[in-house]
């Protein structure tokens, strides 16, 4: 799934401007020598060009400082080369200093905390250093429009921003920020984007939101907040994009409750609304159409029930559902004509699917694995399915069977019947039969009836059947699994009372399982519902297995090691349905 978008291109080549020299002025001493003092502890000498100052030569003359009538007003250090601890006290010395841009370095140590004492600051940026340990106390920062202290390995609580009425961007993104939200971060009423992307915030998101009213750009992403979705209704402009900002606004990946937002439903701004791995429940809505300008929603891996919504907004590119409870058909969705992908895996979706694509010229995308389809049910997706410009995921269904236990003595007739008997096979079915500890195929195991004549210990193992078919293209560049695949239940074979299967099937089991995240670069997986599982395999693009883990699942599963690239992520759950995703290791 979603990450950080926001983007300031403009505002830093205007800074970038402002920060060449106005003529040769002259500063303080006491000004002069805070700006050498910053140069040789932040090693200076190896600055990037055209960084490096000529010591010699007035300070008007130096890169990155900004002199206005005899004072520095600016110190834009951006990607500069500055190493080492910043030496904050020198930060005094600098009175009128209204804007300390020390981005994209490679200073360390903790943040100063004479920054939080320099009062004149409209603008602070320290995002993509080394600095460690809390951020220092900032309240005293009330002129502060512009803070960005984003992608650090700082930890404690959020710097309190109440008391900068005047703050128009905070990006506190990729950090280790734990703790609530200020309460009262609505008195940030100017405010355009809040960003607290990838943190370990929790607790339930203050009310006191519904007073940033002039909110354009909010990312709660990747916390563990709870509680409702908040109420931002007031934010008119939520979702409105320019040169700066990116428009988002973002709850997913916490552990928000309740039902989806009714005033995201009648929000005209929304332009990227995003909601998945989540606890949200109840019906997911049927109209969406008040959502007028809505690109793109994400509400998947939550427990959203009832049917697929009847009509969607009509600039709407991206639809994901996936890993909900959703059941009924697809509706005809030929209205909907920017519609490029739907992500509807993971459901418990049936029926004819119209061929909405004829008319959805964009339409390249559709995902429909793991839900109760049957291969007749696309026959009028065959030409859309079998060009290689659209991906077209039929991929595993749901099982056709009832699991089943079998039990016998040694020396007895082992005979497994997985005939489909309803009216879904289409085109060229064929059977192959697999037992599930290594996804290998059964030598010879191509009848819809698999016979043992005399079962040993060796057949004690859970066996399942795979019909695919070659109606929806050739598929022999894929991996068996990315093709239209329909299997049978799960059998659990026992001779002698025994089982080499670990643990046992239980056709009663709800509920479902996916792996996040999805893009990794922290080296590990987790499982949203570990107990579910019974294992886990890695594949690559080739179809060779990688990895497989029965233990520890609970644990994660520790993907260090292995090379960077796209893979295929496959879970058996133990009421015998599947649960593939593609990941994506960086």
């Amino acid at each position: 799934m979603v990450r950080k978008h926001l983007l300031l291109p403009i505002f830093i080549g205007v800074l970038a401007l402002s920060s060449l020299s106005l003529g040769a002025q002259s500063i303080p001493e006491a000004e002069r020598a805070a700006l050498v003092a910053i140069y040789k502890a932040t090693g200076g000498t190896n600055w990037h060009d055209p960084y490096r100052w000529d010591l010699s030569k007035d300070a008007s003359t130096w890169q990155g400082v900004t002199i206005k009538e005899g004072h520095v007003t600016e110190l834009f250090l951006e990607d500069a080369g500055l190493v080492g601890n910043f030496p904050g006290k020198e930060l005094l010395s600098l009175p009128h200093l209204s804007g300390l841009l020390l981005g994209n370095n490679g200073l360390t140590g903790p943040i100063p905390s004479e920054i939080g004492k320099v009062k004149t600051l409209t603008q602070l940026r320290l995002g993509n250093n080394k600095f460690t340990g809390e951020v220092p106390d900032l309240s005293q920062l009330v002129l502060l429009e512009f803070l960005f202290i984003n992608d650090l390995a700082v930890s404690g609580s959020l710097p309190d921003i109440t008391k900068m009425p005047d703050l128009l961007i905070a990006d506190f993104s990729n950090c280790q920020f734990s703790g609530s939200l200020p309460m009262e971060i609505g008195n940030c009423s100017k405010m355009l984007s809040f960003d607290v992307t990838h943190n370990k915030l929790s607790g339930e998101v203050p009310r006191s939101f519904t007073r940033c009213i002039a909110l354009m750009d909010l990312s709660l992403q990747d916390n563990e907040f709870s509680g409702a979705i908040p109420d931002l209704s007031g934010a008119t402009h939520l979702g409105e994009k320019n040169e700066f900002i990116f428009g988002r606004c973002y709850f997913n990946d916490n552990q928000f409750t309740g039902p989806f937002p009714e005033w995201a439903i009648r929000h005209a701004s929304l332009s990227r609304f995003t909601c998945q791995n989540n606890k949200l429940e109840g019906e997911f809505p049927q109209d969406l159409s008040g959502m007028v300008r809505l690109e793109v929603l994400y509400a998947g891996n939550n427990k959203f029930t009832g049917t697929m919504p009847a009509i969607l907004p009509s600039k709407i590119e991206e639809l994901d559902l996936s890993y909900n409870k959703l059941t009924g058909p697809i509706p005809n969705y030929s209205e909907a004509l920017a519609l490029s992908s739907l992500f509807l895996q993971g459901n418990e979706l049936s029926g004819k699917v119209p061929p909405f694509y004829k008319k959805v010229k964009g339409f390249a995308n559709l995902n429909v694995m793991l839900n109760r389809f049957s291969f007749a049910d696309f026959a009028d997706w065959k030409k859309y399915a079998t060009s290689r410009d659209v991906i077209f995921r039929v991929g595993l269904q749901r099982a056709y069977q009832e699991n089943k236990k079998v039990e016998l003595a040694a020396g007895d007739k082992l005979q497994l019947d997985a005939t489909y008997q309803g009216k879904g096979l289409v085109g060229n079915c064929k059977y192959q039969w697999y037992r599930t500890d290594n996804l290998e195929p059964i030598k010879g195991a191509t009848s819809p009836i698999l016979t043992v004549e005399h079962v040993s210990e060796a057949e004690a193992f859970k066996h399942v059947c795979f019909i695919t078919t070659d109606y929806f293209g050739d598929w022999k560049e894929y991996d068996l699994r990315e093709v239209a695949t329909m299997p049978s239940g799960i059998y659990d074979v026992w001779v002698d009372g025994k089982s080499l299967a670990n643990g046992e099937v239980s056709s009663a089991l709800q509920g479902s399982c996916c792996i996040f995240p999805t893009e990794v670069t922290t080296g590990s997986v987790s499982l949203s519902a570990p107990e579910v599982v019974e294992s886990f395999w890695l594949f690559d693009t080739k179809g060779v297995r990688i990895k497989a883990q029965r233990e520890g699942l609970d644990r994660g599963i520790d993907l260090s090691g292995i090379a960077c690239g796209n893979y295929l992520a496959m879970l058996l759950l133990k009421d015998g349905s599947w649960v593939k995703q593609l990941i994506t290791l960086r």
